[in-house]
């Protein structure tokens, strides 16, 4: 049975949380702008994360691989 108690706690966390999300990132300066052409500095390989021309376009089809149809 949730007592009055643990449900004002969790309404309460649910409130805090929903705060925080609005806020957003709380980082100290100005905050990062990410391109649609240049790729973010990573230490690891991430795919279709290169850098893109002027005259490039990457395009990403989903829904065209596995699993394949059952006969």
């Amino acid at each position: 049975m949730i007592t009055t108690k643990s449900a004002a706690v969790g309404v309460s966390i649910s409130v805090i949380t929903m705060v925080l999300y609005l806020l957003g990132p709380l980082e100290v300066g100005a905050a990062e702008q990410y391109s649609p052409t240049q790729s973010r500095a990573r230490d690891f390989y991430a795919p279709n994360s290169e850098d893109l021309g002027a005259d490039e376009m990457r395009l990403i089809a989903c829904g065209t691989g596995m699993p394949t149809a059952r006969p």
